[in-house]
């Protein structure tokens, strides 16, 4: 369910970019989004979707870089990649660690055009 929230939030990002360009309309959306945040792609696309009629990123396509989780071990200062938020080091066998990537869902690039460009003739 908290795909909703970072759609939410996405959206948010968007208008306050948007600010003072009330003739812009959102083509496509990118965003970073770390394996940690427990949101799959298609979670996050789906709750988009459905959150973004009546916004000027109704046709907005969202493109997904995903980002892996990497956490460094906090015993043997060994980063590693891991599947799981409270992952195994690989070197010492210590649970846990900070995280270096794969928190995050950041939105990175817009493509906007005119709401002349959207009008039928």
């Amino acid at each position: 369910m908290h795909e909703l929230i970072y759609a939410s939030l996405l959206l948010e990002e968007i208008e306050k970019a948007l600010a003072g360009r009330p003739d812009a309309m959102v083509r496509r959306v990118r965003v970073r989004l770390g394996e940690g945040t427990r949101v799959t792609p298609e979670a996050l696309r789906a709750a988009f979707d459905w959150l973004k009629e009546k916004t000027r990123a109704a046709s907005a396509q969202l493109e997904i870089t995903p980002v892996p989780l990497r956490i460094r071990c906090t015993l043997c200062e060994t980063v590693y990649r891991s599947r799981e938020i409270l992952g195994e080091c690989p070197r010492c066998g210590a649970l846990g660690g900070e995280w270096q990537s794969g928190a995050e869902c950041d939105l990175t690039d817009l493509e906007i055009e005119h709401a002349e460009a959207f009008a039928s003739p």
